[in-house]
């Protein structure tokens, strides 16, 4: 069973497994959100001054895998070709964040890696910047002014990845993250699903999705119709 790690858990991660890559030592603070193939924390790491330095990390997860939390904090995974297609998947969205953040057009919407790709408790990590905000499953008795003021924010920027050539696949409030200051600009936090529009018409490219908010198309593995549409459905 899928299980976030705690608060005030403790964990170690690497640049690869050899200890001398250590690079900082992150305690979890909370769980900010979910996605199809991983878990977002609220973490921080303390320097040399005795500072914490506050930041997001993005552990590969995935929701459908036959794997398992130990006592240890590390992921036990049952099967070895589902732990490569997720740790790939995973890779996938890594550098698809750092391509969006480098675009003028989707820079402002896209959560920023500050850091590279680190290994621990038998998964991979990823450290996010810090934006002040509340993912919008977590906003309660949100105004219908303001409701519809996100929703008009995400089909602005969801056009934008479309216009780069991809598909978000996972809209849903998790993913969301509200600035404070306005509704007018909002932060996409996974990227774990997208695919470019070419990618989505090869059968061998898995596709990963949350079912409760997915097109039907998307739900039956219907590519031929899977599309612009696929993710607008979501936001409705």
């Amino acid at each position: 069973m899928r299980t976030a790690l705690q608060k005030n858990t403790a964990i170690r991660l690497f640049y690869d497994s050899t200890e001398s890559e250590l690079n900082h030592e992150y305690t979890i603070d909370g769980v900010l959100g979910s996605g199809a193939n991983c878990f977002v924390y609220n973490a921080h790491w303390t320097g040399c001054d005795g500072q914490a330095h506050h930041v997001r990390l993005k552990e590969c997860f995935p929701a459908r895998a036959e794997a398992s939390r130990l006592p240890t904090h590390s992921v036990h995974w049952e099967d070895t070709q589902e732990k490569e297609i997720a740790l790939k998947r995973f890779y996938h969205a890594y550098e698809a964040c750092l391509q969006f953040q480098t675009y003028t057009e989707t820079n402002n919407a896209t959560a920023h890696i500050i850091d590279g790709l680190l290994w621990g408790n038998s998964t991979r990590y990823v450290v996010i910047d810090v934006d002040e905000g509340t993912v919008y499953s977590s906003i309660i008795n949100d105004s219908i002014h303001d409701m519809f003021k996100t929703i008009l924010a995400l089909t602005q920027i969801t056009k934008k990845y479309h216009d780069a050539g991809y598909l978000l696949l996972d809209i849903k409030p998790d993913n969301l993250l509200i600035l404070p200051e306005t509704r007018e600009l909002i932060k996409i936090i996974d990227f774990d699903s997208i695919l470019s529009k070419i990618d989505i018409r090869n059968k061998e490219t898995p596709i990963s999705y949350s079912y409760d908010f997915a097109a039907p198309e998307l739900c039956a593995g219907d590519r031929k119709r899977i599309c612009d549409a696929t993710d607008f459905y979501s936001i409705g």
